[in-house]
């Protein structure tokens, strides 16, 4: 009887926690818009517009220096954009993966983004402040 009682118990809580689970899972990724600025790229504004169940991210990263804009994200079609990259939320880090070769590792806090980045050659930190 005190076995099933604990089972019981357990299960109750599984279904009362996974709402919170959900939402602090939901409650890291970045929504919003983020600025800041790339040594030799200029400007960059990234848009992060929401993200999947499965953990993938949507949005978009622009450069000013060379015009440069890509989207990210899984309802983005490669057919009629054939510049996507893709984005998930990796140990806490937003991970973006450009179509043509960057990779952006950041890390969300209250009003910034900080982390790397690496294209090509070139290697260096990145912060990006909250806009509004």
């Amino acid at each position: 009887m005190k076995r099933r009682s604990l089972v019981w118990s357990f299960a109750v809580l599984a279904v009362v926690a996974s709402p919170a689970i959900a939402q602090a899972q939901t409650a890291s990724v970045p929504v919003g818009k983020w600025i800041g600025a790339m040594a030799g790229f200029g400007d960059v504004t990234l848009t992060v517009t929401g993200a999947r169940a499965n953990g993938k991210v949507e949005g978009q990263l622009n450069f000013s220096g060379p015009d440069y804009t890509f989207v990210f994200g899984d309802a983005v079609s490669k057919d009629t954009n054939p510049e996507v990259g893709t984005a998930e939320m990796v140990d806490g880090q937003l991970v973006i993966n450009a179509p043509q070769g960057g990779l952006y590792k950041l890390t969300p806090g209250k009003t910034q983004l900080n982390g790397s980045f690496s294209r090509g050659f070139i290697i260096g930190t990145l912060t990006l402040n909250k806009a509004g």
